[in-house]
């Protein structure tokens, strides 16, 4: 037997089923626990990425990492699409991983690089923060030839599925208000709870990038679900779940510069969230973030609106710059919650959850009411679809 039957022989017979269980004590965030079928999407997501890039059969593809789950989805996803997999012990010094890395050839360069730039982008800080003071990995990406360092965005965006949009044109995030801790009562006012009602899981799978893809969801108009557009980019069918009951779902506005999409739904009937618009948020203004988080039940997260920003920042495809109006907010926000309301406290919308910042994990962003009106107002009457194009 090949990797290759043991895991379609899991995925086929097991799929639900608890599957890999990461290491929970490593220098950075574990992956969260995953089932077989979750895991078997991992590995054809990084089997995608490897022939994106033009990674040939029998090619050697080598890894500096940790014993972790993404290691264990690479020892599947190179040899089951012919590729040789050379793991690489993190414990070397940068000399000698720069000796392996220079006898292997420039696609172990790529790979190696490609773990330590979507760990250090993902939203989990800990995980970030080591990954930028390793001078293991520090050296590797010093190697790494300009062509190969710019297609490889494209990559990253095929198997990263944590990565969140960049809020703020270049490293730093920005300045962070200090506000007072959420007050987790919220979560329980009868506007939040009713509102509860109308937030939906959105669901779908790009073929383009083979991934699976989730994220979050409200009703704002009759039989209209507003979600993000880096939620269902490259999606070709597009679902949405709420009390068990999964529906089909037309994306009708896909607008990759501020963010946005909206889903036409036609078997949906729940009532519509209205915008707060007047008076918008404010700072110190007590939310809620409502959402399923890491593709998990529904969640309502206390929150406090830290400030109101406008910054310039890459659209989703980071091929141009747009300027967006969002609130800085404290609170969690994590993979999952894309797409999903941030709630004040009578249950109104104060604006869509879109981000998290990279180096503070108590710190999201979301697009203001004002923000997502234009796209709001487009797609209350569309019923045609339109194009999602590829994977963001």
């Amino acid at each position: 037997m090949t990797v290759a039957d043991f895991l379609e022989r899991a995925e086929l017979g097991f799929a639900s089923d608890p599957g890999v269980v990461d290491e929970p004590d490593q220098p950075g965030a574990p992956v969260p626990e995953s089932t077989y079928g979750r895991f078997a999407e991992r590995v054809r997501a990084w089997q995608a990425g490897l022939d994106a890039l033009g990674v040939g059969e029998g090619e050697r593809v080598a890894v500096v990492g940790h014993n972790s789950a993404r290691l264990l989805e690479l020892l599947f996803a190179v040899p089951m699409s012919g590729r040789i997999c050379v793991p690489v012990n993190f414990r070397l010094s940068p000399d000698e991983v720069a000796y392996v890395v220079e006898q292997s050839g420039a696609s172990v360069l790529l790979v190696a690089w490609l773990l330590a730039t979507v760990v250090e982008r993902s939203p989990f800080d800990s995980l970030a923060r080591a990954v930028r003071g390793s001078g293991v990995l520090t050296t590797i990406d010093s190697g790494m030839p300009d062509d190969v360092r710019n297609t490889f965005s494209d990559l990253r965006r095929l198997v990263d599925e944590n990565v969140f949009p960049e809020v703020f044109a270049g490293l730093r995030d920005g300045r962070i208000v200090d506000v007072a801790a959420p007050d987790v009562s919220v979560v329980s006012t009868p506007g939040v709870q009713e509102a509860s009602a109308s937030i939906v899981k959105v669901t779908g799978v790009a073929p383009s990038c083979g991934r699976r893809v989730e994220g979050t969801g409200f009703v704002y108009s009759p039989q209209r679900v507003m979600t993000n557009a880096h939620v269902v980019a490259g999606v070709t069918e597009a679902e949405v779940e709420i009390d068990g009951r999964s529906m089909t779902a037309t994306v009708v506005v896909f607008d990759p510069d501020r963010d946005v999409a909206v889903l036409y739904v036609p078997d949906l009937r729940r009532p519509p969230l209205r915008f707060q618009t007047s008076p918008p948020g404010q700072s110190g203004d007590a939310a809620v973030v409502a959402g399923y988080p890491q593709d998990g039940p529904y969640t309502l997260e206390a929150a406090r609106i830290r400030n109101r920003q406008s910054a310039n920042a890459p659209d989703i495809y980071s091929r141009g710059t747009v300027r967006r109006d969002f609130f800085a907010i404290r609170g969690q926000v994590l993979p999952g919650n894309s797409g999903g309301p941030l709630l004040s406290p009578t249950g109104t919308v104060y604006g869509v959850v879109f981000a998290a910042a990279r180096d503070d994990g108590d710190t999201g962003y979301v697009l203001t009411a004002n923000e997502v009106s234009v796209p709001a107002q487009a797609g209350a009457q569309a019923t045609s679809q339109v194009s999602t194009q590829g994977c963001d």
